[in-house]
């Protein structure tokens, strides 16, 4: 049902009827309980609506300031009053963090933000209070089938990650790649609209932080691909000083945006870029706004998708032979050399 004051028949809250583990952690010491939540109040152990804790097991740390909680639950519950089972289909999927002293937000604004409230300090540390709303990042959304593998697929060579882009689905996101020759190529496909950007992202840690982003964007008429480097969440990530990208383009056919571009697995700009072949996490982003005059660009409507595996691109042209017509014929040379030189060492083992 929805909250006291909405129409009959009105869509329900995506905080309605929602079952929610929720954790803290200080060093090694930690707590983890089921809870539940009717609407938008604050969540309660399950045993408030008449239900029972389903956790079987737990763990926690925080360590640099980041937490990281793990925990078991049975996919079936008899607990009606305040679980849900988890069933082989897409599943309505939240989460959420508490703010952080001084990065409140609320709307409308609260004394907080206007510096009258008489606790300015409102929010304590593991105080299981408000996440904020609007436009900061401490909360999500999304659709996810438990029972499926990762949809990230890779091979040595080639791998792709494919998200919705059903029949029946409202969103498309597909994000290919293919190794050459210690270069790999990016084709990148959202349905977005044409104020709307799509991007792929590689982060050592999951975070927004210190994430390497190609973006791009076009209308049908103007168009931009950039090389940036994120450096917090929040923030519009920077054009980086050296673009490494060696061939791209960008293309706009119905209702989906497609960047493409090239660049060496390992650029060797260590400012900008990351190493592919270092075991990555690919972050996946789409449908935030552009400004086709500045190529700036707003923050992402939806949180990304982040490969639940890192993803390593090999380096090793052994590995990943070949070339990309677009770089005119860039690398090729360098393979023969090392192939002749291999077969000559073997051949000299063998006199």
């Amino acid at each position: 049902e929805g909250e006291e004051g909405e129409e009959a028949g009105a869509p329900t809250h995506g905080m309605n009827c929602v079952d929610i583990v929720i954790g803290t952690a200080r060093g090694t010491q930690f707590r983890v309980f089921d809870y539940y939540t009717r609407d938008r109040s604050t969540p309660l152990f399950d045993e408030m609506y008449g239900g029972t804790q389903g956790i079987t097991a737990a763990i926690g740390k925080e360590v640099d300031g980041i937490t990281t909680i793990k925990f078991r639950k049975s996919l079936t519950s008899d607990d009606t009053n305040a679980d849900h089972s988890v069933t082989n289909e897409l599943m309505h999927t939240i989460w959420a963090f508490g703010q952080i002293y001084p990065d409140y937000f609320h709307s409308p604004g609260s004394g907080i933000e206007a510096g009258t409230a008489q606790n300015g300090r409102y929010y304590q540390p593991d105080e299981i209070k408000y996440h904020g709303s609007g436009i900061n990042v401490n909360r999500g959304v999304t659709n996810i089938n438990f029972f499926e593998q990762d949809q990230a697929s890779s091979e040595q060579c080639r791998g792709q990650f494919i998200f919705g882009c059903g029949d029946n689905d409202a969103e498309c996101y597909r994000a290919t790649w293919i190794v050459k020759s210690g270069f790999v190529q990016f084709n990148v496909t959202a349905q977005v609209l044409e104020s709307q950007w799509v991007s792929i992202g590689f982060s050592e840690n999951r975070l927004m932080a210190d994430t390497d982003v190609v973006v791009g964007a076009s209308d049908g008429q103007q168009s931009f691909i950039q090389d940036r480097w994120s450096t917090a969440r929040g923030v519009e990530p920077r054009v980086d000083a050296n673009n490494s990208l060696l061939s791209s383009s960008v293309s706009r056919e119905n209702g989906f945006t497609t960047i493409s571009f090239i660049r060496r697995v390992d650029t060797n700009d260590t400012n900008d870029d990351l190493d592919l072949s270092n075991s990555l996490f690919f972050v996946y982003g789409w449908g935030g706004t552009v400004d086709f005059d500045s190529n700036s660009i707003q923050q992402h409507l939806l949180t990304p998708m982040v490969s639940q595996d890192v993803i390593t691109i090999p380096n090793n042209i052994l590995d990943c032979s070949g070339e990309f017509e677009e770089l005119g014929g860039v690398g090729v040379t360098t393979v023969s050399i090392l192939l002749l030189v291999f077969s000559t060492i073997s051949a000299y083992l063998m006199m």
